[in-house]
């Protein structure tokens, strides 16, 4: 009988279509056709691609240490988990972050820290320098870099006390740094199973926003942040709401990379939340708050 899903991937692997030929190189590592090997290999000579690469090493490495067997007379799903859109997207958008980034890293973050020093030896006031702020404000963002990387990485299942992680990190972001009013309201202990890691950097973020909108408030009104937690048979969630200054504009622009209205920042923070919860298969949602400030949400599935 013939297998459907081993015909398209067998012509796909040539398309001009990236996704297709990641699609084909996929199923090939998850399925093995000995009669592919050349294809494969010819494939794998051409190929541009590093992620597309990757995945025909890996089914030319399962060929090689193989046995032959016959097709499957039933059909395989194309590309396993990956057939799915959206999950497939996110594959793709996480290569080219952590590829484009470590680039980055490797080449231009030594080359800073050796200007910094020269500038130091060569120049007696360089404390008080305007050259001395912007060394500062590029290795904020080669920070802001290495945290988007880190966001881009592949989920880890742990167990873990949500509750007691929120209270963590409230406490190195905000706590002792000035008056505010916090309230947690939440189950404690709250047991889930997802990425610490991850939901830090997305959760962090959330807070810094809080804080310095509550900061920059100049009235004498009571700052205040109310964080709730909870979680059922199919998500989690966090919340965060603050009676700050809000934000101006569509909030769906506040999460592209490099925008911000605010001076000083790299605009990466909202980008790095949305991109640690899309990882773990979750979203971030931002609204103003009518009577003032603003509540951000948190969500994602467990696994």
């Amino acid at each position: 009988m013939t297998n459907p899903a081993y015909q398209n991937a067998k012509s796909d692997l040539t398309s001009t279509d990236t996704i297709k030929r990641f699609q084909s190189a996929t199923y090939f590592a998850q399925n093995i056709h000995t009669d592919m090997k050349k294809d494969l290999e010819t494939c794998r000579r051409t190929e541009k691609v590093r992620y597309i690469k990757m995945a025909l090493d890996k089914a030319l490495y399962l060929l090689s240490n193989s046995t032959p067997t016959p097709l499957p007379s039933h059909d395989a799903e194309l590309g396993g988990d990956l057939e799915n859109a959206e999950q497939l997207k996110r594959h793709l958008k996480n290569q080219a972050i952590d590829e484009f980034s470590g680039v980055i890293l490797h080449e231009l973050a030594p080359k800073l820290g050796l200007v910094d020093a020269s500038l130091k030896e060569e120049f007696n006031n360089y404390d008080s320098s305007k050259a001395k702020g912007f060394v500062e404000r590029l290795t904020q963002i080669f920070r802001a870099i290495e945290c988007l990387r880190k966001s881009t990485r592949e989920p880890e299942s742990v167990e873990t006390d949500l509750s007691q992680l929120i209270k963590n990190i409230v406490h190195d972001e905000v706590i002792e740094k000035e008056k505010i009013n916090i309230s947690f309201q939440g189950i404690q202990p709250c047991i889930i199973n997802s990425d610490p890691a991850l939901i830090t950097l997305a959760f962090s973020n959330a807070v810094r926003n809080s804080y310095e909108s509550l900061t920059s408030l100049t009235s004498s009104e009571p700052k205040s942040l109310i964080i709730s937690w909870g979680v059922s048979d199919k998500d989690s969630w966090i919340s965060v709401i603050d009676n700050g200054i809000g934000f101006i504009g569509n909030p769906e622009v506040a999460f592209k990379l490099g925008k911000t209205s605010k001076q000083g920042h790299t605009g990466f923070g909202m980008g790095i939340m949305r991109q640690a919860m899309d990882n773990i298969g979750g979203y971030a949602e931002l609204s103003n708050i009518e009577t003032g400030g603003a509540k951000l949400l948190l969500r994602w599935g467990n696994f």
